[in-house]
């Protein structure tokens, strides 16, 4: 007989149906892009998708693709994340304890920084922060970015994980990138502050800033593997996992997961309103 503590395989922490939903929606849609669904209280990747998709008998013919088509783009392929870094810093400005909540701000329709100038997607006029981040305000987020600082901004977005790797068992991973030195200084805040510019973050990372927030600021060490198993498929030797590790305060969190519920309610993800999410 097999000795039953012989390992044979590996088992993931992928539920097949939500794997199966996620692909059916993206290839009926023609979605180009990544998505990853995450188990809140345990930090299980229950799902990676990456699209478009590649038939592995016919790889010759991808191989001068530019849809990059052979890329896992969830943990591949690093990218500016735009607003969604504006999560970032108003995380920043909470654990700060910057005193907001009835600052007014103020939106031309675009922020002048040393004669750079970026524009906003609307001419808002007065905002509070709650309005600001509704609207993916950019003048509202450079103005809070210049109040707290690149040096600060970037501390918060390295102490949730982004400029390094997730390591969820994928040697392919990369870390993404966040400006430093140089890059911090003179209208660089203003691209810092909405997202653009020098920094590059990957899905996964996203992921995991959003896991940390539903678990009040606790990080979970997301994982794709569940473990090692034997010939029937039963675990024997399970993932060797991290310690959960606070990384924000819980008021903090609570904060950011009211503000991003607050962007489908009443701001720019309003179409997402008939399930409980939020967004940014």
């Amino acid at each position: 007989t097999t000795d039953p503590s012989n390992p044979t395989g590996v088992k993931l922490t992928i539920d097949y149906n939500i794997q199966e939903s996620v692909e059916s929606i993206l290839d009926e849609d023609n979605i180009n892009g990544a998505v990853i669904v995450t188990e809140v209280d345990t930090g299980k990747i229950l799902t990676i998708c990456s699209r478009p998709n590649y038939n592995q008998e016919k790889i010759e013919y991808y191989l001068d693709s530019t849809d990059m088509a052979l890329y896992n783009k969830a943990v591949q392929v690093a990218y500016p994340p735009g607003s969604i870094f504006k999560t970032v810093v108003l995380l920043t400005a909470f654990e700060e304890e910057i005193d907001l909540f009835d600052k007014e701000f103020y939106c031309k329709g675009y922020e002048d920084i040393r004669n750079v100038k970026i524009k906003c997607t609307s001419e808002h006029g007065h905002l509070n922060l709650k309005e600001g981040f509704e609207r993916s305000c950019n003048s509202v987020f450079i103005q809070l970015g210049k109040q707290l600082g690149g040096k600060k901004i970037i501390e918060m977005a390295e102490n949730l994980n982004f400029g390094s790797k997730i390591n969820i068992g994928l040697l392919e991973e990369v870390s993404g990138r966040l400006p430093k030195g140089d890059e911090l200084l003179g209208p660089a805040i203003g691209n810092i502050s909405i997202g653009q510019g020098k920094i590059e973050v990957t899905p996964l990372q996203i992921a995991n800033l959003m896991t940390i927030i539903a678990n009040k600021g606790v990080q979970k060490h997301l994982t794709l593997v569940e473990g090692i198993t034997n010939k029937d498929g039963v675990v024997i030797k399970e993932y060797n996992r991290e310690d959960d590790k606070r990384v924000l305060s819980v008021s903090s969190s609570e904060l950011a997961m009211e503000y991003l519920n607050s962007v489908v309610e009443n701001g720019t993800g309003k179409e997402l309103d008939l399930y409980e999410v939020g967004g940014g």
